[in-house]
């Protein structure tokens, strides 16, 4: 599918990757929020952890930051939030956390926490290759400018452990979709169709990435246009990059470059 709407390839942040890659190469950009625990409230009975959807791990300027919504981690210590390095045999904690106290019962777009891995990416280098270095955003969102879109997340029934290895074996979902040409009232959201119905209960979508494909000075440029919010089996509703961004910007102000 991707070989007959892209042609060969793609831009991504400048670099042109092959259709048939693109994928793979979005999908690193989605990463399982891991709540570190004690063996005894772990869902893992071998490891100190549990699971609470997707999360999308973002570079600004310097500043690396994991992103998800603030609903995935009701009733959990935001201090406990926390990625695995890579091999997902270790916990890297966060250098904390920011978000809204409260909700707008009107629309999702404070539904979103943001946790600074900035010190460990320094001091774990390894770390820096799943984040996505947001440079720039999309023209415009609407059903006429994309080609293509691409969602990743976490499903929570799709996650195991391996108990002689004592790790999660983690399993990333690739969703592919189309904007609805009707949208809704809330300027912070949008709305997208599935090509394929979930065959899953979506629980652990949240949080994931959504990438759009647009045709920009006559070839195909992908850019990460915002979060998932809530997810049914077949559509999404997405937050837009820029309410994203503009939080961002907001709670981290000294990300130089961003």
């Amino acid at each position: 599918m991707m070989d007959t709407l892209l042609g060969t390839s793609a831009v991504l942040n400048g670099v042109a990757i092959p259709a048939r890659s693109l994928g793979e190469a979005l999908s690193r950009h989605c990463l399982s929020v891991v709540i570190h625990s004690d063996y005894a409230n772990s869902e893992f009975p071998v490891l100190p952890a549990y699971l609470r959807g997707s999360g999308i791990p973002i570079l600004l300027g310097d500043r690396y930051i994991l992103v998800c919504t603030k609903h995935q981690l009701q009733g959990v210590d935001l201090e406990r939030v926390s990625m695995f390095a890579e091999g997902g045999e270790r916990l890297i904690s966060s250098g904390g956390v920011r978000s809204f106290v409260e909700p707008d019962p009107d629309s999702d777009y404070r539904d979103i926490a943001a946790f600074d891995f900035t010190e460990p990416c320094r001091d774990i280098p390894e770390l820096r290759r799943w984040f996505f270095r947001l440079s720039e955003l999309p023209p415009e969102i609407s059903a006429e400018a994309n080609m293509i879109g691409l969602a990743f997340g976490f499903p929570t029934k799709e996650q195991s452990i391996n108990s002689e290895e004592r790790k999660i074996v983690f399993s990333r979902r690739q969703m592919v979709f189309n904007l609805d040409h009707q949208q809704g009232s809330d300027r912070a959201m949008f709305t997208v169709r599935l090509h394929e119905m979930l065959p899953i209960d979506p629980d652990g979508v949240s949080g994931g990435p959504a990438f759009v494909v647009q045709m920009v000075d006559g070839g195909p440029k992908v850019y990460l246009a915002g979060m998932v919010t809530r997810a049914g089996r077949k559509s999404l509703y997405i937050m837009k990059i820029e309410i994203v961004l503009g939080f961002l910007r907001s709670v981290f102000p000294s990300s130089p470059g961003s």
